[in-house]
């Protein structure tokens, strides 16, 4: 059975293998976030974040990502997938950060 984040690398094309979640509970109360670690056939390394908050995803969650991929991941990319609307201002600092994203709505 594919986990969750191999359904979003195989919907957005991208050839990811390797997934390895972590466990945010020590870090957070937040539900919506998962993260997990994966890598590509060339052996290049992933950060990936899946939020599934309902609500508007605005700077102040786009700092909060930042900050964890900050504490768990320093080197290659980082990609998040958001199941909501993306605010103007978290866009531009995701972009800032290095973070790929993708729409599931």
């Amino acid at each position: 059975m594919k986990n969750i984040f191999e359904e979003y690398c195989t919907r957005f094309a991208l050839n990811l293998e390797q997934f390895t979640q972590v466990d945010l509970s020590q870090f957070t109360k937040k539900r919506t976030y998962q993260c997990a670690f994966a890598k590509d056939k060339n052996n290049h390394n992933f950060f990936l974040i899946l939020c599934l908050a309902k609500s508007r995803f605005i700077s102040k969650d786009a700092l909060f990502v930042s900050d964890l991929a900050h504490h768990f991941y320093q080197q290659g990319e980082k990609i998040i997938f958001l199941g909501s609307a993306l605010c103007s201002k978290a866009e531009k600092l995701l972009k800032e950060k290095g973070f790929k994203y993708y729409a599931l709505v």
